[in-house]
């Protein structure tokens, strides 16, 4: 049988183990400095939003582009065959 001391021993063991492995106050505080915040968040999400805005007015000159080229090819068919 077990006696009480041993049992004590156990409890004290894992009492030690807990708090070898907790954080300070202080080392918290350094670890949540690390992190992005708020304002951080707020300011890369502006800026994807005005890239990808850049990207799709890119997307739309180019396809007004081409439907300015498509068109203008269209007159010049049109031309020839008028004239035969």
């Amino acid at each position: 049988m077990k006696k009480k001391g041993d049992k004590i021993d156990q409890v004290l063991e894992v009492v030690e183990f807990i708090k070898d492995r907790m954080v300070t106050k202080s080392e918290l505080k350094e670890d949540l400095g690390n992190f992005a915040t708020k304002e951080d968040l707020k300011e890369t999400e502006e800026r994807l939003t005005q890239a990808i805005n850049s990207k799709n007015d890119g997307a739309h000159r180019r396809l007004d582009q081409e439907v300015d080229k498509r068109k203008l090819l269209e007159v010049r068919v049109s031309k020839l065959e008028t004239r035969r």
